[in-house]
């Protein structure tokens, strides 16, 4: 190899993981089943948006810093079959660009990777059973964003922004399920229908539901939540925050054992609280530095 054509990169793993791709043609689905309305000049809308991808997997937060990041990186942008790289305002507008029927593009794209290459649909559900965490993730973000509301962001400082329902396999923590919602939207119809989605598209019967363990976030705690799941075959495991229920379910209650996790005791509920299906249901404490438990 000549001196000119030498490129130094400090990512040499993810310039081996872009030849890999390349010669396996894994960006060919995207580029030939998404049309974005948008004309090309000097890159296509597609290696555009690669560009994008490309500058997270560098590192990049966001759009603005793939200047910093894949564009001064020739090395991956040829591993990856790119002889340039888009401004960060070009990738910008080109996002802007989509259109919802870009967007359900790119959802039966990302379903064909998943049944691909994900392991999460090939799981052998008669040796091991499937866990599935579902939660919602807040993310702080300005005001006037798009969807951005005033509501509980967690620990962060910001009190607006919007929140992400996310489905998330344990075993290969492949999302199986993403969607963006409002600040103050409620999860629970978008869960049912990410349900309905991933029961269709993957092909899960009741017989492989009964083999699945849903885990969920405590915003998913109520009842019809919980009798929704079980009453299609779902295993569910949940809490109960409810200082009403709490108290009730505490009224009888077996007697105290350590756990496997130190610093926490549970003790069997006796008398549990009626679901569409026979349950088993637990009481946890943990003690207080200055005596007593919570």
């Amino acid at each position: 190899m000549s001196k000119d054509s030498t490129m130094t990169t400090s990512r040499a793993s993810l310039c081996a993981l872009g030849e890999y791709l390349k010669w396996h043609c894994f960006f060919a689905p995207l580029q030939e089943q998404v049309q974005i309305p948008q004309k090309t000049v000097r890159y296509r809308p597609t290696d555009k948006l690669l560009d994008g991808v490309l500058g997270m997997l560098c590192g990049a937060k966001t759009i603005s810093q793939s200047h910093v990041t894949i564009r001064i990186d020739p090395a991956v942008q040829r591993a990856f079959g790119r002889t340039g790289c888009a401004e960060q305002s070009t990738i910008a507008r080109t996002l802007q660009a989509c259109t919802a029927e870009t967007v359900a593009q790119f959802d039966r794209v990302s379903w064909y990777y998943l049944k691909r290459y994900g392991q999460t649909p090939h799981h052998r559900f008669a040796e091991r059973l499937l866990w599935v965490d579902v939660d919602v993730t807040p993310l702080p973000i300005g005001a006037k964003a798009e969807g951005s509301e005033r509501t509980w962001m967690g620990r962060n400082r910001s009190k607006t922004g919007r929140k992400t329902l996310r489905c998330t396999a344990s075993d290969d923590r492949a999302i199986l399920h993403e969607t963006l919602l409002r600040g103050k939207a409620s999860a629970v119809p978008a869960l049912k229908a990410a349900r309905g989605a991933r029961e269709t598209r993957l092909g899960w019967t009741r017989e492989r539901r009964q083999r699945m363990v849903r885990r969920l976030d405590g915003g998913f705690g109520t009842t019809d939540v919980r009798n929704g799941l079980r009453s299609r075959g779902y295993h569910v495991v949940t809490k109960i925050s409810h200082s009403g229920r709490v108290r009730k379910l505490r009224q009888a209650l077996g007697p105290w054992q350590p756990p496997s996790r130190p610093g926490r005791e549970s003790a069997p509920v006796l008398q549990p609280h009626r679901c569409c299906r026979t349950t088993r249901q637990w009481v946890m404490r943990t003690p207080k530095a200055k005596g007593g438990y919570q």
